[in-house]
């Protein structure tokens, strides 16, 4: 496996919420092969098999998080208010968009964005848009 592709794999399993490296606070934790990742990540239902599969698999993951507008979940904590990031394409950036959240007493908050006044956060081309 190349330097490259060793990198890969573990952008694509921290992604996946695999632990790459060791957190020191055990002398027996060793950071795991790039055998034992692979099989964690099918596990997982990355379609990676062989070393060659992982630039793929990264790149499906990177259009998934783009195209998702939105996290499902938001938490506000001690009745702070939450950021959400929303992710669009810029043509939709003069849109307005409704909101609406559910809080754990039942209660409904709704209200409207014009995105044209939201922070850009950042931005990314995703294959070419």
């Amino acid at each position: 496996m190349t330097t490259i592709e060793l990198r890969q794999l573990h952008r694509l399993s921290r992604w996946f919420g695999i632990q790459t490296k060791p957190d020191h606070t055990s002398p027996f934790l060793r950071e795991p092969r790039p055998e034992t990742l692979l099989a964690a990540l099918r596990i997982l239902g990355a379609p990676v098999y062989k070393a060659t599969d992982i630039a793929g698999a990264l790149r499906e993951v990177r259009q998934f998080q783009w195209r998702r507008i939105m996290e499902p979940v938001a938490v506000a904590w001690a009745g702070r208010s939450s950021s959400i990031e929303v992710r669009l394409p810029s043509r939709q950036a003069n849109q307005r968009i409704d909101c609406r959240a559910i809080l754990e007493t039942g209660e409904t908050k709704s209200w409207n964005v014009k995105l044209s006044s939201a922070p850009v956060l950042r931005a990314a081309r995703i294959e070419g848009v």
